[in-house]
């Protein structure tokens, strides 16, 4: 394959550059089997390269978490105290649930409140049987039959899951958030709470009096008894 200095000289232009084509081609033989010229297509072994690759990607995205977008909802005033000031704009309670691990994240924004108070949060579940427990929180009652309660003209019976507390600031500002879970499966219809103060169905803090578990504001509302749904 290799040719002298002085044999290369004795060819014309044109034989040269042949003998010098045929040469690089026989090279590449000698290296890979075919010839691989310029503008030629890739083998397949890359495409079953890829192919394997996406293959990897396809069985990695089976063992996502199936996490559901989040819903925002607004409070609304009450079910008992209407006259606590909020910037209703701005505040909120923004939820979603994670079916694979049976949770629930919850996100408690409080704007413009009273400053530096403790608002304590949760939901009411509307129920016949108290759950007894919702994810690692209990219920009040803590079973038998729910709590029958009237609000705002509205009958419903309830079992209350107390979750946290919203300290705001000076400004009145505050959150909390928090996962629940995992939660017992089945459907569950409830409203968002905020009360009048921290204690209410807890050990320390206020008593479960009306300056402590009156509701303030509520989600969706604006009746008491309009629900929230999720299905674990």
């Amino acid at each position: 394959m290799y040719l002298s200095i002085a044999r290369l000289a004795s060819f014309s232009r044109p034989a040269l550059v042949s003998v010098c084509s045929a040469s690089i081609i026989s090279l590449l033989t000698a290296c890979s089997g075919t010839p691989q010229l310029a503008g030629a297509q890739p083998n397949h072994s890359i495409g079953a390269i890829s192919s394997s690759n996406s293959t990897s990607a396809s069985g990695a995205d089976s063992h996502i978490s199936r996490q559901q977008s989040s819903t925002t909802q607004a409070w609304t005033p009450g079910w008992d105290n209407f006259g606590e000031p909020l910037d209703y704009t701005h505040s909120s309670v923004t939820w979603s649930v994670n079916s694979t691990t049976r949770k629930l994240t919850v996100a408690f924004k409080l704007v413009a409140a009273n400053p530096d108070k403790l608002y304590q949060v949760g939901i009411h579940i509307f129920c016949t049987t108290a759950p007894g427990k919702f994810g690692q929180f209990p219920t009040t009652p803590g079973s038998g039959a729910c709590t029958q309660i009237t609000r705002q003209g509205v009958t419903k019976s309830i079992a209350a899951v107390e979750m946290g507390v919203v300290t705001t600031d000076i400004h009145g500002n505050g959150s909390f958030k928090v996962v629940v879970g995992p939660i017992k499966a089945g459907t569950y219809n409830f409203e968002f709470h905020t009360r009048n103060g921290a204690g209410c169905n807890l050990t320390g803090g206020g008593p479960s009096d009306g300056d402590h578990c009156n509701a303030d504001f509520q989600s969706p509302g604006p009746t008491f008894g309009d629900a929230t749904t999720i299905t674990i």
